[in-house]
C-alpha cells in the first residue's frame, strides 16, 4: 500500500514537471481521497497553483529536482566503484 502511494506520487511529481498541470493534480486527488496523504497532497497542489500564476517558478522547481538528482548520484558513486565488479557480471547475465 505504501510502495503505491508513493509511486503515485512520485508519477504527479513527473507529470508536474512536464508541465502536465491537470495529470498531476488529478492524482493529487486520488492522494487525498483514497491514501489521505494531506501533507504530501497540499504541497503537490501549492506547487501546481504557484506554477499556474507564476510560470517562471517551474524552472526554479525542474533545477531543484535536477540538483536532488545531482546529490542522489553523488551519493550512490561510492557504492558504484565498490561493487563494480558485481554489478558488470549482474549485467552480463
Amino acid at each position: 500500500m505504501a510502495k503505491l502511494k508513493n509511486d503515485l506520487f512520485n508519477i504527479s511529481c513527473r507529470s508536474f514537471l512536464k508541465k502536465d498541470y491537470e495529470d498531476s493534480y488529478n492524482g493529487a486527488e486520488i492522494l487525498l481521497n483514497h491514501y489521505h496523504s494531506r501533507g504530501r497532497v497540499f504541497f503537490l497542489k501549492s506547487v501546481i497553483k504557484i506554477c499556474k500564476h507564476f510560470p517562471p517558478f517551474h524552472k526554479v522547481f525542474f533545477n531543484l529536482n535536477k540538483f536532488r538528482k545531482f546529490l542522489i548520484q553523488k551519493k550512490l558513486e561510492p557504492l558504484e566503484k565498490k561493487y563494480r565488479n558485481i554489478l558488470s557480471f549482474l549485467e552480463i547475465k
